[in-house]
């Protein structure tokens, strides 16, 4: 019996991962799941010639042309003998040139969009292109520390290098001068002398805006706002949230003007905008069941040609209104969770047989096998967790606690006989030995506690509550799983890395490749076989970690619905539940079948 009821509750979580509650505009419009959006999280917008907007998501680009939309992800299959093209998944940038094509930075690699024949073309396979941007219809780009320029129809042309050895992130053309934004500060170059000056020397930049007004807008990853008038004078705007006199986020994705000189910009934390006229600062709040935005987590902004306002967000998709009008969208998140995010992430369940339910945004939930709710913990108070965007939580059954990894609050420990929250990063001294906080996930094995942070990867010992940094070389990993053995499996930006938890010298890379192109890895499933791995826009991988052979699950070979894989999980019997796109998909590894339930 409770075999049965651990397996029903991790289809619970299979399916409450990926839905999304009803949402009841009346003002403030809004774009979706439901009408047909790509994926929920949009990174970029754009408008083209013939009026129709353009929304680059984490999985592929949305046409809307105010009726419906159009989809443009994976694999695009061309007419005639012409090859198919692979789009990549996560859209940085959208720009046009002279003659309105549109050009995409997808995966750090460039694609065209002809606007006269309706083709996508693939104009680099390195993915090594960071920033992209358009000014007086050239197409201008950072290729490592290089600057390139494509006209419309024409070669691409070198133009300077800038011997700039931070990571690039953004690029903006002024009439005198390119700013070019770094993990390391803003770099102005004057376009006629090519002399270069660093500002903000150690501060990770996200967007750079010249105003009308010729002043320019920094905004920052983890820093706040910058502001830079026409007499070269850089400021910063005081962090002063609820007040008019400065903002109430620091972290700053991507900026708008209105058609009254306005700077709106969106930021982790809403919309903010900057009255010209009053010189004062507000924050689109976000009430719980009325007014607002339908997700606060803004990265893209664009005005169209009739001065409406589309924001682009992390998970509530498009929204668009008129600068003129102050009215904004009505909505329900329902009553059982009581939070603005519809979004629940990784659930656990303790020895009481009570669901702990993990949400972007909304912290955590408790509830009954009835889906009663018996505690909620949110940001704020002497005792609660950290942040309320909680991106991973595990359960340590033998001192029934929990751990719970959080996005800019850290590694937080909640001990279920007390009542009582332990903050890692807000009790302890910060250094590099343990992490930092932004925390991606965290697992139990073998009563310890491993974690996957921005800064590393960490173990937590729970008798002696030490950390232990584990050396991984490159990149973070964002997930990762651990078998019986010991066998550890990470996925971060297109690498799938396979190592031991006590032996993490012995490396090998998975190799996922496909032709020229490379799946993104999303989730990781280790089994005592090998490891199950998950992508968007290339199916389900297994890696077989005797033989080191790979097999390949896709839906052209008819065993996968869609080949957008979101999560992954084994039941009791050793059935495979797949997430994706198109349903969940449950696999029988000792039968070779699949069986999809559509949930569209």
């Amino acid at each position: 019996m409770k075999n049965n009821m651990k397996s029903r509750h991790l289809l619970l979580l299979f399916i409450s991962f990926f839905f999304v509650l009803p949402l009841y505009a009346e003002y403030f419009k809004h774009i979706g799941l439901s009408e047909g959006l790509a994926q929920p999280s949009v990174m970029a917008i754009y408008q083209d010639r013939l009026g129709r907007m353009w929304f680059g998501t984490r999985e592929g680009i949305s046409q809307y042309d105010g009726n419906r939309i159009r989809v443009f992800k994976g694999w695009i299959a061309s007419v005639g003998e012409e090859p198919s093209v692979w789009l990549g998944n996560e859209v940085s940038f959208i720009v046009g040139d002279s003659l309105d094509n549109l050009y995409f930075l997808i995966d750090k690699n460039l694609i065209k969009y002809d606007i006269q024949t309706e083709k996508f073309v693939r104009l680099t396979n390195e993915g090594i292109i960071t920033a992209l941007t358009s000014s007086e219809g050239q197409v201008w780009y950072m290729k490592h520390d290089s600057l390139f320029c494509l006209k419309a129809n024409e070669e691409t042309t070198f133009v300077l290098k800038t011997n700039i050895t931070s990571r690039i992130c953004c690029l903006t053309m002024m009439d005198g001068q390119i700013g070019i934004g770094t993990y390391n500060g803003v770099y102005l170059i004057d376009r006629r002398t090519y002399r270069q000056k660093q500002l903000l020397e150690g501060v990770e930049i996200y967007r750079i805006f010249e105003s009308s007004q010729k002043e320019l807008w920094i905004g920052t990853r983890m820093h706040g706002l910058y502001r830079m008038n026409d007499k070269q004078q850089l400021s910063k705007i005081p962090y002063l949230p609820g007040t008019s006199e400065g903002i109430s986020s620091e972290q700053i994705r991507d900026f708008v003007e209105d058609n009254e000189g306005n700077i709106w910009f969106g930021t982790f934390d809403g919309l903010h905008r900057y009255n010209i006229g009053s010189k004062q600062y507000s924050l689109i709040q976000i009430p719980q069941y009325v007014g607002g935005l339908n997700h606060p987590s803004i990265f893209a902004l664009y005005k169209d040609v009739a001065g409406t306002i589309w924001v682009g967000s992390y998970y509530g998709g498009i929204n668009y209104f008129s600068p003129q009008h102050d009215t904004f969208v009505h909505y329900d998140y329902g009553k059982n969770i009581n939070s603005y995010y519809s979004y629940i992430g990784e659930i656990v369940l303790d020895k009481n047989e009570h669901l702990w339910l993990s949400t972007d945004g909304g912290g955590i939930t408790c509830v009954d096998k009835k889906w009663n709710t018996l505690q909620q913990f949110t940001a704020g108070g002497k005792n609660s967790i950290p942040h309320n965007n909680v991106k991973s939580i595990c359960y340590d059954e033998k001192k029934d606690c929990l751990y719970i990894g959080t996005y800019l609050g850290g590694l937080s420990r909640y001990d279920l006989n007390t009542g009582r929250f332990y903050n890692y990063w807000k009790e302890e001294t910060h250094s590099s030995d343990r992490p930092d906080e932004i925390v991606f996930h965290v697992k139990m094995w073998k009563d310890q506690v491993y974690i996957s942070a921005h800064n590393g990867f960490f173990r937590l010992d729970t008798q002696t509550q030490k950390f232990h940094k584990i050396n991984i070389p490159f990149a973070f990993y964002e997930h990762f799983d651990i078998d019986a053995e010991g066998n550890l499996y990470m996925v971060g930006w297109k690498n799938v890395l396979c190592t031991h938890v006590e032996h993490p010298e012995s490396i090998v890379y998975v190799p996922l490749a496909e032709g020229d192109s490379k799946a993104t890895p999303t989730r990781v499933l280790a089994t005592a076989n090998g490891v199950y791995i998950g992508t968007l826009g290339m199916g389900l991988f297994f890696y077989d970690r005797q033989t080191r052979n790979m097999a390949h699950y896709t839906s052209r070979n008819n065993q996968l619905p869609g080949d957008f894989c979101y999560n992954l999980c084994r039941t009791q019997d050793g059935k495979i539940l797949i997430t994706g796109d198109k349903g969940v998909t449950c696999f029988v590894p000792s039968e070779g079948t699949f069986t999809t339930i559509d949930l569209m």
